[in-house]
């Protein structure tokens, strides 16, 4: 099998830096609205509008993309599809310069920079091969780029590039669209969320995907590996190794219109707590993949007084 996917706000998401133009052109922020396309909007009312956008990409895209954050659930997927073989292409239109941007920074650079940066390379994270990597001039080079590499599935958030492959049929084409949940277009699978594509693409379920997960975490065989009864909505489950120590491990869900960081609360919590009352100690951790390991202790469920019970 083979996965393409698009760079710009599918992989690269830069809702932090648009976000912070809003602030300075004292925009309001609307809830669960996209950044980006709020910005534009209103710069679009302006005669110099297009101009004033441009410069603004030139700099998002270039000097500032190392702010950007990888998507939600992105490392999880790629994990997953080295599991099973899958491989995957970075098709991107990025031209080398930004418009009217008089530093000439190489946007090209600058894109590959930043994935070095987040172990997109490393053969013990994603390993992507660099050779897998291509940015065109142009939306019809990319086009052509996609048709010619024989893709199984190809991943964008512009609706407009998988309608222009409509004609490729053998393509998978799926519109990551995180603000946007209208099917425009039922050729074209609409999903804003990267465990739902994993889901769509790789078709095992929960268990069997978060056992995969974790045990490329631990890089051991897991014996055991068995759901832990809760009423949370993290997955928790315990598992031995060969040396017969237990362990449990909670994997967070990965919401992309949540913005708290649920493991790095986690974590916080856990060194607040650690000195102060008898707490299972951390054996493995990833905040790009939402889970974390605990080694396993006995316990017993805390029973409160029915006094208690009322104040609770």
């Amino acid at each position: 099998m083979r996965i393409g996917i698009d760079f710009d706000n599918t992989i690269a998401i830069y809702d932090n830096i648009f976000l912070n133009f809003l602030k300075k052109f004292n925009i309001e922020s609307e809830l669960f609205s996209n950044p980006k396309d709020q910005l534009k909007k209103h710069l679009f009312k302006d005669p110099n509008g297009i101009k004033k956008w441009n410069k603004i990409q030139g700099q998002v895209y270039g000097k500032d993309v190392r702010k950007a954050k990888i998507a939600l659930g992105f490392f999880n997927f790629i994990k997953l599809a080295n599991h099973f073989k899958y491989e995957i292409f970075i098709i991107s239109h990025k031209t080398k310069f930004g418009h009217f941007d008089k530093s000439k920074v190489n946007l090209r650079d600058m894109a590959i920079l930043w994935m070095d940066r987040n172990s997109f390379f490393d053969l013990d994270a994603l390993s992507i091969k660099k050779n897998n990597i291509f940015f065109c001039s142009s939306r019809k080079e990319k086009i052509l780029k996609i048709q010619n590499l024989k893709l199984n599935f190809f991943i964008d958030d512009l609706f407009v590039i998988l309608s222009e492959l409509k004609n490729f049929s053998k393509i998978i084409k799926i519109h990551y669209c995180r603000y946007e949940i209208d099917n425009i277009n039922s050729s074209i699978k609409k999903i804003n969320n990267w465990n739902q594509i994993s889901n769509y693409i790789f078709k095992i379920d929960k268990d069997e995907k978060n056992k995969i997960l974790c045990n490329n975490l631990i890089d051991k065989p897991l014996l055991n590996f068995v759901n832990f009864k809760n009423n949370g909505n993290s997955s928790i489950y315990k598992f031995n190794l060969k040396n017969k120590k237990k362990y449990l491990v909670k994997i967070f869900p990965s919401n992309e219109l949540d913005k708290r960081n649920r493991i790095e609360n986690e974590l916080k919590a856990i060194n607040f707590l650690k000195n102060k009352i008898k707490i299972s100690k951390i054996y493995k951790y990833s905040v790009n993949q939402n889970i974390i390991v605990y080694e396993y202790i006995n316990g017993r469920k805390v029973q409160l007084s029915k006094k208690n019970e009322k104040n609770f």
